[in-house]
C-alpha cells in the first residue's frame, strides 16, 4: 500500500496547476555576471591542477548536509521547488476554490489522497488480479501494458476516493 501511494502523490504533480499571468509575478534579482571567483583556489597552479583551481575554494567551504550525497546550486533550486509545490498544493487544498476549477481539482485531489481514514474505510485493494499478479512478479506483461495497468487501477482508485470531495 505505501509503494501505491507513493506513486498515486508522484502522478499529482503531473496535474496542471494554474500560473499567474506573465506581468503579475515578481521578477528574480538580477544577478552578476562572470566567474565567481570566491570558489576558486588561487594558491594551486592552473597548469597543475586546473580542478582543483577552479573549484578548490569550494570544495573547502562547502558542507554536504548528513542526509544527502551531493549538493549545490541544483540541491537547492530542487528543494526551493519541492517546498513551493507543496505550500501550492496544500494552499489548494485549504481555501474552497470554485467548483470545477484546476484549483478545486487540486485541492479535492490532495485531501483525498490524505484522507488515511476513508482510505481504509473504503478497504481500496491492491487493484485486483491483474495488477496483483503483477506486483507479486507472476505475470511478465510488456512495459507498455504494465504502465497502462497500474495508470488504469491508480484513475480508478483516485476517482472512487475523490468522491468524498467532489459532490
Amino acid at each position: 500500500m505505501p509503494r501505491l501511494l507513493s506513486v498515486a502523490l508522484g502522478l499529482l504533480f503531473l496535474l496542471p496547476v494554474p500560473v499567474p499571468a506573465a506581468g503579475s509575478a515578481t521578477t528574480p534579482p538580477d544577478l552578476p555576471a562572470g566567474l565567481d571567483v570566491a570558489g576558486m583556489d588561487p594558491t594551486v597552479a592552473p597548469g597543475d591542477n586546473f580542478f582543483l583551481y577552479t573549484n578548490g575554494g569550494w570544495i573547502a567551504q562547502a558542507q554536504i548536509p548528513a542526509d544527502r550525497s551531493s549538493t549545490g546550486t541544483w540541491a537547492s533550486l530542487f528543494d526551493r521547488t519541492e517546498q513551493r509545490l507543496a505550500d501550492l498544493i496544500q494552499r489548494a487544498a485549504t481555501h474552497e476554490a470554485p467548483a470545477g476549477t484546476e484549483a478545486r481539482l487540486l485541492g479535492d485531489y490532495y485531501r483525498a489522497f490524505m484522507d488515511a481514514g476513508r482510505i481504509e474505510a473504503l478497504g481500496l485493494t491492491t487493484g485486483g488480479p491483474d495488477l496483483h499478479g503483477l506486483l507479486l512478479g507472476r505475470q511478465q506483461p510488456t512495459q507498455a501494458g504494465s504502465i497502462g495497468l497500474v495508470s488504469r487501477h491508480l484513475v480508478a482508485q483516485s476517482r472512487e476516493a475523490a468522491g468524498a470531495f467532489v459532490a
